[in-house]
């Protein structure tokens, strides 16, 4: 079994809330691992069948589907569109996306935390290294690199901070869209805020062998109060109003 929809991005912009919402529909099917990115280059070697055995829990759900960001991040140096087009043929698109600037801030702190760069390094700084941190704010310019492959009428874009303010109407929306039960409304799962985690200091990876002697009910919960005592704050950047000009100057044509 394969899906009939995906949420493509947009990275950093409430895919990760979205997807839960998502999976709290007793008609709709996610899997349970997260951002399978199997069209992109990171898992595509793993082949079809390892795909399929993503869904074979998937039997009776009107709307199956899967979210990874990274189809959309950098997708035209994998022929990722091509290659869902290829293998699921029309489906649905999701792309949810939110104010750019603020994305692209989510997306340094996340670099911050995931050692993409160093720590200190200026939101300009890490823009220059990961050119990524500006092109997944040019919403336009994502999904264009799709349109050979589908119709408008196969895409939805919700506004992550419309999903926040109007949960219900949103979500009422995105269910029409996916032809399943619009009546039902999921509450709203904690999010996903990058700024609110810890650095992790690096001799942490040593104590990764404790997750064998902690029941996986409770790994998340440990996870995050030891990282909350022991880690470093991500500090908010003192981002120069210049520098936020600039960027939605040089962004604002693929909004």
């Amino acid at each position: 079994m394969l899906p009939n929809f995906l949420v493509v991005g947009a990275e950093k912009a409430g895919t990760t809330t979205l997807a839960k919402i998502l999976s709290g529909h007793p008609e709709i099917f996610i899997p349970t691992f997260k951002e399978s990115m199997f069209f992109s280059n990171h898992n595509w070697g793993k082949g079809i069948e390892w795909y399929e055995s993503l869904f074979d829990e998937a039997t009776g759900y009107k709307a199956i589907g899967e979210a990874s960001p990274a189809y959309t991040w950098g997708s035209e140096k994998s022929g990722v569109p091509q290659r869902i087009f290829n293998t699921l043929g029309d489906i649905h698109y999701i792309y949810i996306v939110r104010h750019p600037i603020e994305r692209m801030i989510s997306h340094y702190y996340h670099a911050l935390y995931y050692k993409w760069v160093s720590p200190g390094t200026s939101f300009e700084d890490a823009i220059k290294a990961i050119p990524g941190i500006k092109s997944c704010s040019r919403y336009c310019y994502q999904i264009k690199k799709f349109q050979p492959y589908t119709q408008k009428e196969q895409w939805y874009v919700p506004i992550f901070e419309s999903l926040i303010q109007n949960p219900e109407a949103v979500q009422k929306a995105i269910f029409q869209f996916l032809n399943v039960d619009d009546q039902i409304t999921i509450s709203l799962p904690s999010e996903n805020v990058t700024d609110q985690k810890r650095i992790r200091p690096s001799w942490t990876r040593h104590l990764r062998g404790l997750k064998y002697i902690i029941p996986p009910s409770l790994r998340s919960s440990v996870r995050k109060n030891t990282y909350d005592v022991i880690g470093s704050k991500i500090v908010k950047p003192n981002i120069p109003e210049d520098q936020i000009h600039q960027q939605t100057e040089e962004i604002k044509e693929d909004i």
